[in-house]
């Protein structure tokens, strides 16, 4: 079992896909910090970045990684 960032072309799918029983798609991170603002994983991105490895390894050996982050706003008092 290998876990592989999601559209990574540093890494081989196809070759992971073949010679691990399993590929954690860490599927996730679409935007970071010196990138524009925006969601840990848009639904459109992360259905594309699963489509681009279900081309290279097979459907039974992918397991498909993603986070949820429950973020506390907090308002600021109201100034005088």
């Amino acid at each position: 079992m290998i876990a592989l960032p999601a559209r990574d072309d540093a890494y081989d799918y196809k070759f992971f896909g073949k010679e691990c029983d399993a590929v954690v798609l860490m599927n996730y991170d679409q935007h970071w910090l010196t990138s524009p603002p925006g969601p840990i994983a848009a639904q459109d991105w992360f259905v594309e970045n699963l489509r681009q490895v279900l081309d290279d390894v097979p459907a039974q050996k992918v397991r498909s990684r993603h986070r949820q982050l429950r973020l506390r706003l907090v308002r600021s008092p109201k100034k005088a």
